[in-house]
């Protein structure tokens, strides 16, 4: 149909925003919650970025603000991610 799924965005986010989470912890981590507010579309040859921070961690909660761009210049999506670390990383 030429544009991205909102599904597919969603999945993309989810994953930028737990990486963050596992960098910034050191830990595995499951979402607990993902809220997404839908901004522009991502059509068909756009590039997509993601960029996500930590907002805060409390004990085994960390919350993620990020976003999507497409093409390094429009914001396509806002996400906000709650994740509770289940786990160490393994050296």
């Amino acid at each position: 149909m030429g544009f991205l799924h909102g599904g597919m965005a969603a999945a993309f986010a989810d994953s930028a925003l737990a990486t963050i989470a596992w960098e910034t912890t050191d830990s595995a981590s499951v979402t607990m919650r993902l809220s997404i507010d839908y901004l522009n579309p991502v059509r068909l040859g756009d590039w997509l970025m993601a960029e996500a921070q930590v907002a805060g961690v409390d004990g085994d909660i960390v919350h993620v603000d990020g976003q999507l761009t497409r093409n390094e210049r429009q914001i396509v999506c806002h996400a906000v991610g709650v994740f509770h670390l289940v786990r160490r990383k393994v050296n």
